[in-house]
């Protein structure tokens, strides 16, 4: 399978099978966690026509890196670089995709795209899901503050220091 495996940049046109790969997964795994007001918040930030906004104005150094297997995207990672840092927006795998190194791939090239926009980089942050923290303490992520409730979106604020080109140890 993994030879089979391609990690690239989102491009435009893509946006559509993009918000597949999220819905399909915030639907079974996050969205039972938030209230019908987190769900209806998410939906408001993520759907096709936000992705394909941010995909063409550009939103201040958005990316988005996406996981092919048989030329169809399975996953998907997007992020912003600011200063020394750089922010997770999404990460999600199709269900039948985890726990097979995706979401450590999908990290890793962000890690490199953010190198390449600031080699200063010293940190990653993200506001993990109730669902995906074990999965970010596993990519080397460490909870910064307790769980938060904001818009009905539950999140753990997490970084990642000392980070590193994605061939080395996290």
């Amino acid at each position: 399978m993994q030879d089979e495996i391609e990690f690239r940049e989102m491009r435009q046109g893509e946006e559509r099978a993009v918000w597949d790969v999220v819905n399909k997964t915030f639907d079974e795994f996050i969205a039972p966690t938030y209230s019908p007001e987190g769900v209806e918040e998410f939906y408001k930030f993520i759907n096709p026509d936000s992705i394909s906004q941010l995909f063409s104005e550009g939103y201040p150094n958005f990316t988005a890196i996406v996981t092919l297997f048989k030329d169809r995207i399975i996953g998907v990672i997007s992020f912003r670089v600011k200063d020394d840092c750089c922010h997770i927006m999404l990460l999600f795998v199709e269900k039948q995709y985890h726990r097979k190194g995706i979401a450590r791939g999908l990290l890793n090239h962000a890690i490199e795209m953010c190198i390449c926009h600031n080699p200063n980089l010293s940190e990653i942050t993200v506001n993990s899901s109730p669902y995906a923290v074990v999965i970010y303490e596993k990519l080397g992520f460490q909870q910064t503050e307790p769980e938060q409730v904001k818009d009905g979106i539950r999140f753990t604020p997490m970084i990642l220091k000392q980070v590193r080109r994605g061939n080395e140890e996290n």
